[in-house]
């Protein structure tokens, strides 16, 4: 809604609100109030900080009448959605004594006898899904987490130290533990090894180990491993899937193809083979890290494709933090759950916390800086190759190295985030004319920027943005494509820096100027990026970067550069 229209004889913007549905009920045809006079429309929640406006349980005659009302923006359907640790500190190389944490000063202006011990009062919002669901049995009508995802990400982002916590022995270092599988019977045979048949499993191995072959795929064995009777399952694979899926419900170990000789051949050669595991067995500094995880989504972006996607990339893979007992965190089998209060969980939602905790301790280093000016300096310093100096991997794409359709810019480094040299930077201008340029229209943009004070008449898909990504279809034979990116100086003083190029495949890269001289801090220089490209027929993808190299080589500040068919 557009608060500049609520009338003067309403004491605030609620009761505004709750006139605006009231009428609305009143307003029902009698056909539709004897359907649903048990269930008359009511104001939910009032909103006045991300967006102005309200939510109310609605039909779709009364929201037709809403969209006659002064002050009607646009209107939308609820939907459910979810919220998009141990040593990942470390190995951002995060510390209380140098780089970008000290440099943050976090907790500033906070007295710690603020902290008194008492209890903390949580607020909840439920109304919208009861609204939806008038018969719902909800477990827990409060604010406590039932469903464990939001408390394992907020204390990812904003948990205290817990000394020697683990995930049932795992995960605090190296924990040693006695074999639990000793001495079993072992076993290998081409029709039982493929692990496809829980049955033929339970009748031919019965209490012992199975080795699985890579005949089948390794989800599908593991899930007939564990629903059988076996005791467990050496699975032979180069796929890291088992690894970053959710709960494993039975004793495994996964050995590559080129190691599964050896263990084959004594299996085959002894009358008697048998097998001992050791578990909950944990070792850091693993080596090669970070890596892409075979289930993140991979770019370009089917909604927008113009802007290179993913940005970054981050710790998200069998975080350990804090979870809810009300839930299994562990299995055994298909129907023994486990309770912690602690679990280790993948994907997007445990990398997010660690990327805006970056981008909080920059804004609070840098609390002038914009969010665009954040983000840039999270992109152009990230790394791009692991800690063993080799291109980061993609265990979505068969260990090869990862391109910026998986991984984007690179790893987060927060330190060198701290000091990048130079920025692209956004203002609220920018992302309007990209709104416009989308064909948004006015009232459809007013809902995101809740005011008149823009230019709705320049429409610009050219975002500056610190990546670049240029999109052609498979009937196009060449292509030219122009960007204009500006860059600000936030280094100290004068700089002068010059730009190298590597170019996609099959592209050539012009960049002009060459060099951007900066006189003084906060001083901007813009460029031209110019792409000329043969496509080749097949829709090949092809990767580059432009880096800017500061002349004293303190900086440098790296882009990547895409050129992909179109999604």
């Amino acid at each position: 809604m557009d608060k500049s229209f609520k009338p003067e004889s309403h004491s605030d913007h609620k009761h505004w609100y709750s006139s605006i549905v009231d009428s609305l009920n009143n307003e029902n045809p009698p056909s539709f109030r004897v359907k649903r006079s048990s269930t008359p429309s009511s104001l939910l929640y009032t909103y006045d900080n991300a967006f102005h406006g309200f939510s109310a349980s609605l039909s779709p005659h009364e929201l037709e009448n809403l969209k006659n009302f002064p002050g009607f923006v646009s209107a939308y359907s609820d939907k459910a959605v979810t919220v998009d640790t141990t040593h990942t500190t470390d190995f951002l190389s995060l510390n209380p004594y140098a780089g970008l944490w000290p440099a943050s000063n976090y907790g500033q202006e906070f007295n710690s006898s603020l902290c008194n011990l008492k209890l903390i009062g949580a607020r909840y919002f439920n109304k919208g899904v009861i609204a939806a669901n008038p018969n719902i049995t909800i477990t827990m009508n409060s604010a406590r987490d039932t469903e464990g995802h939001g408390t394992h990400t907020s204390s990812t982002a904003s948990g205290n130290y817990v000394e020697d916590v683990s995930y049932f022995g795992y995960a605090k270092g190296t924990a040693r533990a006695d074999a639990i599988v000793d001495n079993f019977p072992l076993v290998y045979n081409k029709t039982i090894s493929a692990c496809n048949s829980s049955e033929l499993l339970s009748d031919f191995v019965n209490y012992g180990i199975v080795i699985c072959d890579e005949t089948w795929p390794l989800g599908s064995q593991l899930r007939e491993v564990i629903n059988s009777q076996v005791l467990g399952a050496i699975f032979i694979s180069n796929s890291t899937e088992i690894f970053e899926s959710g709960i494993i419900a039975t004793p495994a170990v996964v050995i590559s193809p080129k190691d599964s000789y050896k263990l084959i051949k004594y299996v085959e050669n002894s009358q008697n083979p048998t097998v001992s595991i050791k578990f909950q067995e944990t070792f850091l500094g693993t080596k090669p890290a970070p890596a892409a995880a075979w289930y993140t989504s991979r770019g370009p972006s089917p909604s927008y494709p113009k802007i290179l996607k993913p940005d970054i990339l981050a710790p998200g893979s069998r975080v350990l933090a804090a979870f809810v007992p009300s839930q299994p965190a562990g299995l055994i089998g298909s129907n023994v759950y486990l309770p912690s209060n602690y679990n280790l969980l993948s994907g997007t939602s445990m990398a997010c916390p660690h990327a805006s905790g970056v981008a909080a301790l920059l804004k609070g280093a840098h609390p002038d800086w914009s969010p665009a000016a954040i983000r840039s300096a999270m992109m152009t310093t990230a790394n791009t190759v692991d800690n063993t100096q080799n291109p980061i991997r993609d265990n979505g794409n068969d260990l090869e190295s990862a391109s910026p359709l998986a991984i984007g810019s690179g790893h987060v480094d927060p330190n060198r985030a701290l000091d990048p040299g130079l920025v692209y930077d956004a203002s609220p201008q920018d992302y309007v004319n990209l709104l416009v340029s989308l064909n948004y229209t006015k009232n459809q943009i007013l809902a995101i920027t809740r005011s008149e004070a823009y230019d709705f008449t320049n429409p610009s898909s050219d975002l500056n943005y610190p990546s670049f990504i240029a999109l052609y279809d498979n009937q196009t034979t060449s292509k030219v494509q122009t960007f204009g990116r500006t860059v600000t100086n936030v280094g100290d003083g004068a700089a002068k820096y010059k730009v190298s190029v590597k170019a996609p495949t099959g592209s050539e890269v012009t960049v002009l100027p060459e060099e951007l001289v900066f006189g003084k801090k906060y001083e901007k220089q813009s460029y031209s990026l110019t792409i000329k490209f043969n496509s080749d027929g097949k829709g090949s993808v092809s990767f580059g970067d432009i880096v800017w190299v500061e002349a004293t080589g303190n900086h440098t500040v790296r882009s990547p550069i895409v050129v992909s068919p179109f999604v």
